[in-house]
C-alpha cells in the first residue's frame, strides 16, 4: 500500500478510504491474505494485484490545486479506471521490490538506504556524488548532515587538484581523535583514488577512530600502513604528550589555533607512521617516492609548480604493484596496499600544505613550520 498511497496522495484521492478498502478486502473470507499473486509462465515471471479501489478524476479539490492538475497532465488526464490501473501498477511495483529486499538485504537496511540518500540531498550533495556520500556515511556508521557536509567538503578539496583524474568511487580515509586538552575533536577527511590500472574502482573506506568501523580486510591495510600498535590510543596518548612539553613562556593561543596547530601535528604524525610502515613494505620504492614529495615540498612558494609537481607525482603513483621486501597472506590487501599507501601519504602531505596555507597567516611561520615539516 506504500506505493498505492503515495500515488493517492500526490492525485488528491481519498487515501485513507481507499487503504481502509484494501485491507477490508485483504480479510473478506475471514483469514487475511495477499492482494498480490505470482507465478512463472514460460521465460516470463507474472504479477497480479487484485483489489477494490474508488478514485475520481473529476471533481473535488482537483482543480483548485494546481499540483493535482500537473500531475494528472503528466498522466494525460486519465479517467477513473485508468487511474486505478496505474495506481494499482504502482502497487504491484512496490510490492515486488519489498519482496526482493526482505529476499536480499532486508527491509531495514533499504530503509536506510533510502534515509541516507536524503540526508545526502538535504546536506547539498550533487546529485552525482549522492551514491558516494552514501557509502561514506554508511562506511562511518554515520547517516548526518554533518557526516555528508564533511564528505563534500573534502570532495572539493580533492577535486580542486585533481583535473583529469576520477572524482567518483573514491576511497577514503577517515581519522576522529578526542583529547581533553581541545574544545573539539580533531577530524581528517582524506579522499583518494584507488582504482587499478585496468580501470576498475575498489573503494576501501579506512578509519581511525574510537570505534573504528573497518571491515576485515580494511583492518589488515590499517595494520600494514600504520602498524598493529598504532592506532586511536597511541594518536591520543601522544598527542597529549606533545601537548605536555612546554616552552617557559607560552602565549594565549586562540581556541581555533589550538585546533590547527594539533591538526597539523596530527598529519605529521600520521606522515611519519605511513612512511615507515611503507618503508617496511617496500623500501626502495618508499623511499623513491618520499624524495618526489620532498621536492614538492620544498617548492611550497611556487602555487603553480607546486600543483604541476603533485599531477606529477600522483601520475607516478603504480596502480598494480606489489610489496617487494614482505609477502601478504591476503591477496586483496596485497594488490592495493602500495597503491592504496602511496595516495594516502601524497593526499596528506598535500593537506599539511593546504592547511598551512589557509591557517597559518605569517608568511615567515608559515616557511619554519613547512620546513619541519619536511
Amino acid at each position: 500500500m506504500n506505493g498505492i498511497d503515495a500515488v493517492a496522495v500526490a492525485l488528491g484521492q481519498d487515501w485513507r478510504a481507499i487503504e481502509s478498502a484494501a485491507h477490508s478486502y485483504a480479510s473478506v473470507g475471514g483469514r487475511y491474505l495477499p492482494l498480490t499473486k505470482y507465478w512463472i509462465e514460460g521465460e516470463d515471471f507474472c504479477g497480479r494485484i487484485e483489489m477494490p479501489i474508488s478514485v475520481g478524476s473529476q471533481g473535488g479539490a482537483i482543480k483548485s490545486n494546481p499540483s493535482y492538475v500537473n500531475l494528472l497532465k503528466i498522466l494525460d488526464f486519465p479517467d477513473a479506471t485508468q487511474m486505478a490501473q496505474i495506481m494499482i501498477s504502482v502497487g504491484l511495483a512496490q510490492n515486488l521490490a519489498a519482496l526482493r529486499a526482505l529476499s536480499t538485504e532486508g527491509i531495514q537496511k533499504g530503509h536506510m538506504n533510502l534515509h541516507a540518500r536524503n540526508v545526502a540531498i538535504r546536506a547539498g550533495i550533487p546529485t552525482e556524488l549522492i551514491n558516494d556520500a552514501v557509502n561514506f556515511m554508511k562506511a562511518r556508521n554515520m547517516i548526518t548532515e554533518r557526516a555528508a557536509a564533511m564528505y563534500l567538503k573534502s570532495h572539493r578539496m580533492y577535486s580542486k587538484s585533481q583535473t583529469k583524474l576520477h572524482k567518483k568511487d573514491l576511497s577514503s580515509f577517515y581519522v576522529e581523535i578526542k583529547v581533553d586538552f581541545l574544545p573539539e575533536p580533531l577530524i581528517l577527511t582524506v579522499l583518494l583514488d584507488s582504482h587499478t590500472q585496468n580501470g576498475r574502482a575498489q573503494t576501501y573506506h579506512l578509519s581511525i577512530e574510537k570505534e573504528p568501523k573497518n571491515s576485515a580486510q580494511e583492518d589488515k591495510l590499517v595494520h600494514h600502513l600504520f602498524g598493529g600498535n598504532k592506532g586511536y590510543k597511541w594518536i591520543r596518548s601522544f598527542l597529549g604528550l606533545l601537548q605536555s612539553i612546554r616552552h617557559h613562556y607560552v602565549p594565549k593561543v586562540q581556541p581555533e589555533m589550538l585546533l590547527t596547530q594539533n591538526k597539523l601535528k596530527l598529519i605529521t604524525i600520521l606522515v611519519n607512521l605511513l612512511a615507515t610502515h611503507l618503508s617496511i613494505i617496500d623500501r626502495d620504492n618508499t623511499f623513491n617516492f618520499v624524495q618526489k614529495i620532498v621536492g614538492l615540498i620544498d617548492n611550497v612558494g611556487e602555487d603553480s609548480q607546486v600543483e604541476d609537481m603533485y599531477h606529477s607525482i600522483k601520475s607516478s603513483i603504480p596502480r598494480d604493484a606489489r610489496p617487494s621486501s614482505i609477502r601478504i597472506e591476503d591477496e586483496q590487501v596485497e594488490s592495493i596496499v602500495m597503491s592504496y599507501g602511496f595516495n594516502l601519504l601524497l593526499e596528506l602531505s598535500y593537506l599539511f600544505i593546504v592547511q598551512c596555507k589557509s591557517e597559518v597567516v605569517p608568511k615567515w611561520l608559515r616557511s619554519m613550520i613547512v620546513k619541519e615539516f619536511r
